[in-house]
This record gives C-alpha cells, sequence and structure tokens, in this order.
C-alpha cells in the first residue's frame, strides 16, 4: 500500500510539472523563437533573402521544432502514460488483497482460482480445494478484543502461507474463513495436507500469546482428472464438509 502510495505520489507530481497547459506554451514559444532565428538569418545574410519562401520556412521550422517537440512534449508524455499504466497495475492488483493478511480476499481468490482451475481441467490434472475456519472467533473477539482476533486472522493466515506452496492460491474469503486451491495435488494427499497443517497450526498455537487456544475446521473437496467441476461447487462442497467436521467437534 505504501508503495502504491508513492507510485500516485509521483504521478502527480509529474502532472504538475507536465500538464497540457506548459506543452502548449511550449509549442508556442518554440515557434515564435524558431520564426525569430529564421528571419534573423535572413536579414543577417541577404544574398540568401530570394530562399526565403514558404516551404524552405516551414522545412527549417520543422527542424527546429521537432526536437524540441520530442524532448519536451511526446517523451514526457510517453513517460506518463507508462508510469500510469504501472500505477494501474498496481492499483488493480490491491484490489484483490485482502489488507489484514496480504491474501487474496473472497475476489481475487475466486479469480485466480477459476483460472487454475480450468487450466487443471484442461491439461487434466487433479487439484484440491481446501475450505478452513478458525473455530473460536467469537471467543476471541469477546475477550481479547478486536485487536486480539486481528492478531489470530494473521497468524492463521501465516500457518497457511508456510504449510502450503508458493504455486498454491490462499484466500481469506470471509471473516474468520479461508479458502486454498492446492494445484496438482490427488484426493488421497489430503490426509499428508492435514497433518502438516496440524503441524504448523501447533507452532503458532504454542507462541500466540495470550493463549487462546487456535484451532481450525477444514473441509477438502477435490477435482479429479476426467471432471469438471465449478470453483463455487468446490467450495461449496468443502464448506459442507468443513461445517461438519466443526458439529463433529462441538466446537462453540
Amino acid at each position: 500500500m505504501k508503495s502504491f502510495i508513492l507510485e500516485r505520489f509521483k504521478i502527480d507530481n509529474f502532472q504538475k510539472h507536465h500538464s497540457p497547459l506548459k506543452a502548449i506554451l511550449i509549442v508556442i514559444f518554440s515557434i515564435l523563437i524558431s520564426e525569430f532565428c529564421i528571419k534573423y538569418f535572413f536579414m543577417c545574410i541577404p544574398a540568401l533573402a530570394k530562399f526565403d519562401i514558404p516551404i524552405i520556412n516551414a522545412l527549417t521550422l520543422l527542424t527546429i521544432v521537432l526536437p524540441i517537440l520530442y524532448r519536451f512534449v511526446y517523451k514526457p508524455m510517453c513517460f506518463q502514460c507508462k508510469r500510469l499504466e504501472k500505477a494501474e497495475a498496481i492499483q488493480r492488483e490491491l484490489s484483490l488483497l485482502d489488507v489484514l493478511t496480504g491474501l487474496y480476499n473472497r475476489r481475487g481468490f475466486i479469480l485466480y482460482a477459476n483460472h487454475l482451475l480450468k487450466v487443471a481441467i484442461r491439461s487434466k490434472n487433479a487439484l484440491l480445494l481446501v475450505y478452513a475456519d478458525l473455530d473460536n472467533m467469537k471467543w476471541i473477539n469477546d475477550y481479547l478484543g478486536h485487536k486480539g482476533g486481528d492478531k489470530a486472522i494473521v497468524s492463521i493466515a501465516k500457518v497457511l502461507t508456510a504449510t502450503f506452496r508458493g504455486s498454491d492460491v490462499i484466500g481469506r474469503v470471509g471473516g474468520d474463513e479461508f479458502a486454498i486451491l492446492v494445484l496438482e495435488s490427488k484426493e488421497n494427499n489430503a490426509d499428508i495436507l492435514r497433518d502438516r497443517l496440524n503441524e504448523k497450526l501447533l507452532v503458532a498455537e504454542r507462541n500466540f500469546k495470550p493463549k487462546c487456544g487456535l484451532k481450525l475446521s477444514v473441509g477438502i473437496a477435490s477435482n479429479n482428472p476426467g471432471e469438471s467441476k465449478s470453483i463455487e461447487d468446490l467450495i461449496e462442497q468443502a464448506d459442507t464438509r468443513m461445517y461438519d467436521e466443526k458439529q463433529t467437534r462441538h466446537v462453540v
């Protein structure tokens, strides 16, 4: 966010120093100066006065004005356009991120997960969708305050980032809900993922102060080669399994 604000400031500052009015003034003064130079040139050398015809004046004017226009108008405008494109790209990226955790928000997750799911279906690769919910979020907010709740959410985000690969898509899709699209992973890998997640979660729970019992309920859905489920179908299926696990554990 800080880098985007800095980039935006640079662009605003650049626009201030390279406004359209300044470009117009540069063009006008360039023409006036060029015309003056042409007239002075013919006045100093009378023998050349017979060549003082419009076409020669025009060519001389262009020879003088074009480099000036390139340096003070065209080049700055191209530079400005590139900066604006870069800022817009940063802004689009930021609109897909969750401010608190730095993970994708729901919109960003759905966007990227949909794309990767289509690629996996075309290439006939299996993948898993993991849906996780922080069990005791209400208790944390009630007894540790919203600051403690935010801290717990960030801690879970770090656990998920440490558990899954950089190629997997991780998103915070609700207040205390997370979704992960695990690429090139079959259904029989679900238990391995759970074990790895539980190990990281235990470490985070031991290090979390004050103690609040960081627990996750997890549901996993799969799209195997030959299947063509939508990302919404996978989320719904994984969410149902996560809810069943939560009920089984009698988590309040």
